[in-house]
């Protein structure tokens, strides 16, 4: 499925679990690319693409959430509020069960 038709979720691009979000960001060039992320590193996906014609035509596999990744997500990741009201998430834990699901 083309990453701009893919829902908002996870994803599959060759060995990397990334997360499509409900953002876009408009370019330079007036064209808008939906707002990814990889799972393992947090960083910007842009899975090798030159241009947002190519990134929004990447093929990539959309990953359903499954009772199991839910179940997971209330039981084994520790979410921690700072004064600031940021979350983090035991990352280590998450990537590796997502990892084996697939």
């Amino acid at each position: 499925m083309k990453l701009e038709n893919a829902p908002v979720g996870l994803f599959k691009y060759g060995d990397t679990l990334a997360l499509k979000t409900e953002y876009y960001n408009q370019q330079h060039n007036g064209e808008y690319k939906p707002e990814c992320y990889i799972i393992k590193s947090g960083e910007y996906f842009c899975g090798g693409a030159s241009s947002v014609e190519e990134f929004n035509n990447l093929d990539v596999k959309p990953m359903g959430c499954c009772e199991d990744c839910i179940n997971f997500l209330n039981n084994h990741i520790c979410l921690h509020w700072s004064k600031y009201g940021t979350i983090e998430v035991n990352q280590n834990d998450f990537c590796s069960y997502f990892e084996s699901l697939i």
